[in-house]
């Protein structure tokens, strides 16, 4: 099936982008500047596919450029206080926490899209809920601390985001559709206080090409992504990209040695996976 490929392509990017940024995230003196520049190296990547294979926009309803603005508001959210997360959330954690992303664009699919319901899609919403739950148990309770209030953001913002993105970008190219939805939220990174000049340049000195590399792996990932949504149920396609979670905590704990509750962090993240695969 199409939307299957698609959606597990989109499962090996999206870790591979967790496992490297949280790498850059650490090193970075200024997320919001870090994430400036990462976004714009992804709204370059996503023109440059556009112009590669040009299509013209037509007959665009009123309705889809207004749920294209509320996605850019959106992502700009999100980019806003992605890098926080990365910098104060271990790679391992933070990819079972963002598997509650598509529990809400689930959700919010079934709800306003009007997609079908079927046991299975709950018993996978429920595997991943308490996955989630589990991966951030501590103690006899979960620990709410700064790291996790700036996941808690971006986990809303970008399940709100993916929910428009399933009816928004059918009606536009789709390159020129993830385009916009990295350019323009950057103006969302400027203000409160204003980024200055040195605070972008320090970043990609510390970067160097990571960053832009960075930026590639996350352009191609949403844009599969996005192709899946072409294909297939969004309800089922951005549940199956949650297999990526396994593979980002055996990664992080390997690699980048993030050796904190390992046991609790791969139960967590079988739990996810195997509420993915129900919909297989």
């Amino acid at each position: 099936m199409t939307w299957l490929i698609l959606a597990s392509t989109a499962a090996v990017l999206f870790s591979l982008n967790s496992l490297l940024g949280r790498v850059l995230a650490v090193k970075s003196q200024n997320p919001r500047a870090f994430a400036f520049v990462y976004n714009l190296f992804g709204a370059l990547f996503a023109l440059g596919l556009w112009f590669l294979h040009p299509q013209p926009i037509s007959n665009v309803p009123p309705l889809a450029w207004q749920l294209l603005v509320l996605s850019i508001i959106l992502y700009g959210v999100f980019n806003r206080f992605e890098f926080y997360a990365r910098k104060h959330v271990e790679s391992s954690t933070l990819s079972i926490l963002t598997k509650f992303i598509p529990v809400i664009t689930f959700t919010l699919s079934i709800v306003i899209w009007k997609e079908t319901v079927t046991l299975n899609k709950l018993l996978a919403a429920a595997l991943i809920i308490g996955g989630t739950m589990a991966a951030v148990y501590k103690k006899g309770r979960i620990e709410f601390n700064q790291g996790l209030k700036y996941a808690a953001i971006i986990i809303v913002s970008l399940g709100l985001a993916w929910t428009v993105d399933k009816k928004a970008s059918s009606y536009f190219p789709l390159a020129l559709y993830a385009f916009a939805t990295y350019l323009p939220p950057n103006i969302f990174l400027l203000p409160f206080p204003f980024l200055k000049w040195s605070q972008i340049v320090t970043e990609i000195k510390l970067a160097n090409w990571k960053i832009a590399f960075l930026a590639f792996v996350n352009m191609t990932a949403y844009y599969t992504l996005i192709s899946a949504f072409q294909y297939g149920e969004a309800s089922k396609v951005v549940l199956i990209t949650s297999t990526s979670t396994i593979l980002t905590v055996i990664a992080g704990i390997t690699l980048l040695k993030e050796r904190e509750n390992i046991s609790r962090k791969i139960v967590a993240a079988l739990i996810v996976v195997i509420g993915a695969l129900l919909l297989k």
